[in-house]
């Protein structure tokens, strides 16, 4: 909350006035692109979801967008409460075990990282998009698209299950209780769940659909960028645009305090360092405060709807699996 103050602090600062008359001046037509924006990344995070589970546990769309819709409110939260609330909704309405939920998380996380940080890479190396950017991060995402399924393959199923036993089964050397151990635990339920995350990420067509839509929402993202710097009258670049729409995603994904305040004055203060016509200093915080602000419309929206979809009440009565 500190955070997002010192954003909204700057946002009021004397020379972002005429910034902020702007956005009371803004044609409507800005504004609906905006949300409409935010509504696809929203739909396009909640696709990423539904494709990564799918070669192990069938899901319906909508209801996994329904619960993505609540998970994106519940990401403003501290202690990653999205990630909670996904994995219990889905454990009682369909049947995800926990621990298959939690290797879910993790084979999400690792699509994550597997998208953006070539992108990123070439970004600050190009600080523009030309052909060049365009054909080193199409490279950059191929290799990573191979060496996710080719690592995944290699421990997916029972196979790659007696694979990583057989390994394990060498700590005898640290001794037989370190062997017991570790014996007992790598032929538990357990492990086996934990290991669905190989299963998922061992399928091309799944790892490549994924990537894919990550690309697509970074784009999406930076869209949101483009129009609310156009709103306040600020002229973006396309890849400070990128750059700043990979940095307030990442900073949402990764901050243990919530989404909320810390995306907004983390891209504000990433963007004070940049060369950007028009921002000085905490410049850039309306820009940041004004894709922030139609995203939580957005998203509260839809976790309404997602609600009424989901009916949770309904799932209090049911036990768990």
């Amino acid at each position: 909350m500190g955070l997002l103050y010192w954003c909204i602090h700057n946002a009021l600062r004397p020379e972002n006035a005429a910034k902020l008359e702007r956005l009371k001046d803004a044609p409507p037509s800005l504004l609906v692109t905006l949300l409409g924006l935010s509504l696809l990344s929203l739909l396009l995070n909640g696709a990423k979801f539904w494709v990564v589970i799918s070669p192990v546990h069938r899901l319906k769309f909508w209801d996994v967008q329904a619960v993505n819709g609540i998970a994106a409110v519940a990401s403003y939260a501290p202690a990653k409460l999205s990630i909670v609330a996904r994995a219990l909704i889905h454990q009682r309405r369909d049947g995800v075990p926990l621990l298959t939920a939690g290797a879910w998380m993790v084979a999400v996380g690792l699509l994550l990282l597997g998208a953006l940080v070539p992108l990123i890479a070439v970004s600050l190396w190009r600080k523009q998009i030309d052909m060049l950017f365009v054909v080193v991060g199409t490279i950059g995402l191929v290799v990573n698209w191979a060496l996710i399924v080719s690592i995944a393959r290699a421990f997916a199923g029972q196979a790659g299950l007696e694979r990583v036993r057989r390994v394990t089964a060498r700590l005898s050397l640290l001794g037989n209780r370190v062997e017991s151990l570790t014996r007992r635990f790598t032929h538990s339920q357990v492990f086996g769940k934990l290991f669905a995350c190989f299963d998922m990420l061992a399928d091309a067509r799944t790892v490549a659909a994924a990537l894919a839509i990550r690309v697509l929402d970074l784009l999406v993202q930076a869209a949101r960028f483009l129009v609310a710097a156009q709103i306040v009258g600020v002229t973006l670049t396309i890849d400070t645009a990128v750059i700043a729409a990979c940095t307030f995603y990442l900073i949402g994904v990764l901050s243990p305090s919530g989404a909320l305040g810390a995306r907004e004055s983390g891209t504000t203060g990433l963007a004070s360092f940049l060369t950007i016509p028009g921002v000085t200093g905490g410049g850039f915080a309306p820009i940041s405060l004004i894709v922030s602000g139609t995203e939580i419309i957005i998203n509260i929206t839809a976790a309404f709807i997602g609600l009424l979809w989901l009916k949770p009440w309904r799932l209090l009565r049911r036990a768990p699996t």
